[in-house]
Formats: structure tokens, sequence, C-alpha cells
């Protein structure tokens, strides 16, 4: 019976902290919402902030997505990769890490203009219907697509 008290005690105490926690989540996706709005300086705006930080995620664990298959598919030797150019060809290689996300940033990566950029186009599109994270997404692949 003790177990059945201290098990129904940590499911009210985590249905209490969840509620808090998720008001939070929606009142930092408003405030985000609320600063891609804003024409402030670029560097300290929160939006392009989290822009820069989407890109900045995408791009490493795009990249390391790359290398794990890579390595699954015995990729890792000079023989294996000589063989895999001789029949795919370099231009499998030469796709960006974000490629398989569709999107191409370019050469110059993630940098401020190019955050700039997709901060204008996220700011002309805003809607309140979806989340930030899928707006971001969709203005980054808007701005740099892969041709």
């Amino acid at each position: 019976m003790k177990n059945i008290t201290v098990a129904g005690a940590c499911v009210l105490a985590s249905i209490g902290f969840t509620v808090p926690f998720a008001a939070q989540a929606e009142s930092h996706h408003a405030d985000l919402l609320k600063a891609c709005k804003q024409d402030v300086e670029a560097h300290t705006n929160a939006c392009h902030i989290y822009i820069r930080g989407f890109l900045e995620g995408a791009v490493l664990t795009d990249y390391a997505v790359i290398e794990g298959i890579a390595k699954e598919q015995g990729f890792t030797s000079a023989f294996a990769e000589r063989a895999f150019r001789t029949r795919v060809g370099d231009k499998a290689r030469a796709k960006p890490p974000t490629y398989y996300a569709q999107f191409c940033l370019p050469n110059e990566g993630v940098s401020q203009p190019v955050v700039e950029t997709i901060g204008k186009n996220l700011a002309e599109n805003l809607n309140n219907n979806e989340g930030i994270d899928t707006q971001t997404y969709n203005a980054i692949k808007r701005t740099y697509p892969c041709d």
C-alpha cells in the first residue's frame, strides 16, 4: 500500500511540474515569435540568436549523421572511398550535410548575413498557427533551397 501511495504522489508531482513547464515553453515560443516581428539589432535579437542556434545544430547533427552512415556502410578505408567514387562519383560527396534536410547554406555557412536573411524571410511569413521551430525550418528551406 505504501508503494502505491508513493507512486501516486510521484504521478501527481510530475503532472504538477509538467503544466508549468508546458506553459513556460509556450511563453518562450510566443516571445520568440514577437522577437521575430521586431526590427532590432540582429546580434541581440532573440529571434536571430534562435535561428543561429537552429542552423548550427542542424549543420552539426546532419554532418554527424552522414559520418555515422559512412562508417556503418564501411566507407572509412581509402579503398572503400575510391570504390564509392568510382561507382557513384564525386557529386554525392560534394553535397553539403544539410542537403538531405532540404536546404543548402552558402559557402560562408552560418554567418550573420545568412541569419539576417533567414530572419527577414521568417518575419515576412510568420503565423501563429505553427510553432517557431517549424516556421524557422520552413524559412530556411525557402531562403536557401538546394538547386
